[in-house]
């Protein structure tokens, strides 16, 4: 009998380190390309859904900006007639009749114009104080008529009194028309933005011409703005917030502890038209859209972001349920064909017995427990014989035969095929001699009529602590060539001997 250097253990040992690795770098390659599949899928939705908060905030932006155009474009109207449409003459400056006729003419057109402008809450023109005439200011009444109001003694107030007089002084300062800060006009008690041109003829200082936006207007229109289901809109000029839900008018950002992140951002100058962002609220993380409109103010849009990313959420969800699914998947079927490829590199493919390298295995481990043990060593007689004779598959069906009668007896232990006609044992001490006697008998009671009888001839010895395996199969082997020499099934029991 011919016996291995290398253990089998050990060889098997390595096959299932190769199994396993296989199967580790499916698993990670699933995970990466699952968690990388996950990453760009969510980061595309995240920015679909900044692109439609844009587009919201653009179209709400656009929306304002209709009517400051139409306030816009109104003035610049009643600049026109002043200019052009009347014919306003040098000559008429310091003609008090001459200005006042002028003056009632360009009030009837440009009243006319207010009076369906959208938005509007005062239409004026104001001549400087060193003309002989003032010009004329009209306020929409609770019936939305524009009636004549009185003008403002300008001389009372210094320059610098925005509340009273800064719509006067800051385009003329500015030299071009603007758009004035929001603030409360205290000549009529109503917080506003004013479009203003102011007139210079000849080098001369005329006045200005101007409208007024009620911010009572504006502010129904931007609260009133549906974002999501708990976002809202706000309305800002430089750091100070002129329209929002839960502060007053022209309240500075920094006010609140809560948005000191908004307030930095605020501080810092703007060059685009329009923002993306993030900041935080009543301790809760929003994104923001900003559109910059014509009247420099800018329109914010916000929503928490769990609702902004509610799609990406889900997809997210979904994306991780299908991720782990196709894991579990692959794990499963990788473990099949783990088992699939252990059960092949474990079991002898004719008989389905455990092979040499599961039977090393189960020895090594048992031989490490307490428990004792049997060992026996088998082979068939004259098995060449019965190939040579009968041919091959015979020869495959005797072996068959011989496995199933070790099925028989193998509980509480383990038989396997040790190669070639060969089989062996580990069975529990006290019934090996029991279990082989019925073995014997089983395999003489079998009469083919083709290869007819056939018998086994079994080494056996007390399992070793001590021993390795090789060890107890050479002193086995002699047993079973003891066991030869006799004729019929017949079992030796054999003494192991140590290594001295």
């Amino acid at each position: 009998m011919r016996f291995c250097g290398m253990g089998a253990a050990p060889m098997f040992a390595f096959k299932k380190k190769i199994l396993w690795l296989i199967l580790i770098c499916t698993f990670m390659t699933a995970l990466v390309v699952g968690s990388v599949s996950l990453f760009m899928s969510v980061r595309r939705v995240q920015q679909d859904s900044d692109k439609e908060l844009m587009l919201r905030c653009e179209k709400s932006a656009a929306d304002v900006n209709a009517v400051l155009t139409e306030i816009r474009h109104s003035v610049e109207f009643g600049y026109r007639q002043v200019l052009d449409g009347v014919q306003l003459k040098p000559e008429m400056l310091d003609d008090e009749a001459a200005l006042r006729a002028f003056t009632n003419v360009l009030e009837d057109r440009i009243v006319a114009q207010a009076q369906y402008t959208t938005g509007c809450v005062a239409v004026y023109v104001r001549y400087d104080l060193s003309l002989p005439v003032d010009g004329f200011f009209y306020t929409r009444g609770r019936r939305g008529v524009l009636a004549k109001h009185e003008m403002t003694p300008m001389e009372q107030y210094d320059a610098s009194d925005i509340e009273h007089v800064g719509w006067y002084y800051e385009p003329v300062r500015a030299g071009r028309a603007i758009w004035t800060a929001p603030y409360e006009n205290k000549n009529i008690n109503l917080c506003m933005i004013s479009y203003v041109i102011p007139i210079f003829y000849e080098g001369r200082t005329v006045g200005v011409i101007g409208m007024d936006i009620d911010f009572a207007y504006l502010s129904n229109f931007v609260m009133n703005l549906r974002v999501y289901d708990n976002g809202y809109a706000f309305v800002t000029y430089g750091d100070k917030f002129v329209i929002h839900r839960d502060f007053p008018f022209n309240t500075s950002a920094d006010v609140n502890p809560e948005l000191r992140d908004f307030a930095l951002m605020l501080a810092k100058p703007y060059e685009e038209q329009e923002t993306l962002g993030e900041y935080t609220y009543q301790w809760e993380t929003k994104r923001f859209a900003r559109k910059l409109l014509d009247s420099d103010m800018n329109l914010f849009l916000c929503a928490p972001s769990s609702e902004i990313y509610a799609d990406t959420n889900n997809l997210m969800y979904k994306l991780i349920m299908v991720i782990v699914c196709s894991i579990v998947v692959v794990l499963l079927v990788m473990n099949g064909v783990l088992n699939r490829f252990l059960r092949l590199a474990t079991r002898d493919s004719l008989t389905g017995l455990p092979n040499r390298e599961r039977f090393s295995i189960f020895f090594d481990r048992e031989q490490a427990t307490p428990k004792e043990y049997g060992f026996f060593l088998m082979d068939i007689d004259k098995f060449k014989r019965i190939n040579d004779t009968f041919g091959h598959e015979e020869g495959d069906r005797v072996l068959c035969r011989v496995a199933d009668a070790l099925r028989h007896i193998k509980e509480g232990g383990m038989v396997a095929r040790w190669g070639g006609d060969e089989f062996v044992g580990l069975l529990p001490i006290e019934e090996i001699d029991a279990r082989l006697a019925a073995l014997c008998e089983e395999i003489a009671s079998v009469d083919d009529k083709r290869y007819g009888r056939f018998s086994v001839s079994i080494g056996v010895c007390a399992a070793d602590k001590k021993l390795s395996l090789i060890e107890m199969t050479r002193a086995a082997d002699d047993g079973m060539y003891q066991s030869k020499r006799r004729q019929g099934c017949s079992v030796t029991q054999v003494e192991t001997a140590r290594p001295s």
